[in-house]
């Protein structure tokens, strides 16, 4: 929990979350610990590494308030700093405010190399939060996804024919001419995102987990026509502008329009909503549908009938007609009563 009037190099660093807790998508992420009662958020590389991590806040309004400090203050060489815990043995790094009161700070490293490693990954190019940074139309972009933007992009003839990517719905990968490709194909069979060739397997699933990490970004999408081409087409981007996969070419825009409603809709599963659950990816629709119980029908059957007992045949109970001696205990009280009597007049 973070106090505001503890000063930098006081604050405990047990204030933190374990690191392993603030790894997720690329980028800046938010969550919140119910049992902490308080609101994170990391800065996360590509891998899903986790490079700065924030202490807990009493609210959102807050929580957001420490990113936006970030983005202010990364910039300035001077806000940065590292250090070595003494009493606990590790190496790291933080960034704070004008105030100096600290903003963020890096996971625990045991040797100084290591976390100067990530430092120079998070200060460099690569990063959002490195030199060079800039934002542009309020999305934040790295030096080295601004550099790209000065490149020649790739054309759409680097794809195949958008038949070739038909197949299972969902993810579908598939080789050809010794390249892997992957295709996102709907629950009608149509293909709403292809991909260029890779040259293996590794860097063709890399891609499929970037559409995942990107799709619910709507500034990672973009829908355009080819003046060369005369077609329509959306596609995805990646943090650094970079193309992850494009649409199939659509001769009007309604139809371009009708499939990218499709799949940023409820029932894809990189559609708005969608999230992975046990490491299975999920459609809003599918996540509405779990949480609704369903109806479960009974078999109707008719109550079988309870089996019927005959009663068994009781023994006629003997007396004293049958047998002579039936009332023999009669005659034992009547001699007993006389010889009482027989001592009381003795």
């Amino acid at each position: 929990m973070e106090n505001n009037n503890i000063p930098i190099y006081k604050r405990p660093v047990d204030e933190y979350l374990p690191c392993p807790e603030y790894e997720g998508d690329e980028g800046f992420i938010k969550f919140y610990r119910e049992d902490e009662k308080r609101y994170y958020f990391a800065f996360n590389g590509p891998s899903g590494k986790t490079y700065l991590r924030s202490q807990g806040y009493q609210n959102e309004p807050g929580r957001d308030n420490g990113i936006d400090s970030i983005l202010r203050n990364a910039p300035l060489d001077e806000r940065w700093f590292d250090g070595f815990d003494e009493e606990e043995k590790f190496y790291y790094y933080g960034l704070k405010a004008g105030n100096r009161q600290e903003i963020a700070r890096s996971c625990r490293y045991e040797s100084k190399e290591e976390m100067e490693k990530d430092f120079s990954w998070l200060r460099g190019g690569e990063s959002i939060l490195g030199k060079g940074a800039k934002k542009v139309d309020g999305v934040w972009y790295s030096a080295a996804a601004l550099a790209e933007e000065d490149k020649p992009q790739k054309g759409i003839d680097e794809y195949l024919p958008c038949e070739e990517y038909k197949g299972d719905e969902g993810f579908y990968k598939f080789t050809k001419d010794g390249e892997f490709y992957f295709a996102y194909n709907g629950e009608d069979g149509n293909t709403y995102l292809r991909s260029e060739g890779y040259t293996n397997e590794k860097g063709r699933d890399n891609g499929i987990d970037s559409v995942v990490r990107n799709a619910q970004l709507d500034e990672r999408w973009v829908k355009g026509y080819d003046e060369d081409g005369k077609y329509y087409f959306y596609s995805l981007k990646a943090g650094n502008r970079q193309e992850i996969a494009k649409s199939c070419e659509y001769d009007s825009e309604e139809k371009m329009l009708a499939a990218y409603d499709y799949i940023r809709g409820e029932k894809s599963l990189i559609g708005s909503g969608s999230k992975l659950v046990s490491g299975v990816l999920m459609s809003a629709a599918m996540l509405t549908s779990a949480k609704t119980p369903k109806a479960v029908e009974l078999e109707r059957f008719e109550e079988p009938e309870e089996p019927t007992v005959e009663a068994a045949e009781v023994p006629p109970v003997e007396t004293g007609k049958e047998k002579g001696c039936g009332r023999w205990w009669l005659w034992l009280l009547l001699l007993a009563l006389l010889i009482i009597l027989y001592l009381i007049f003795l």
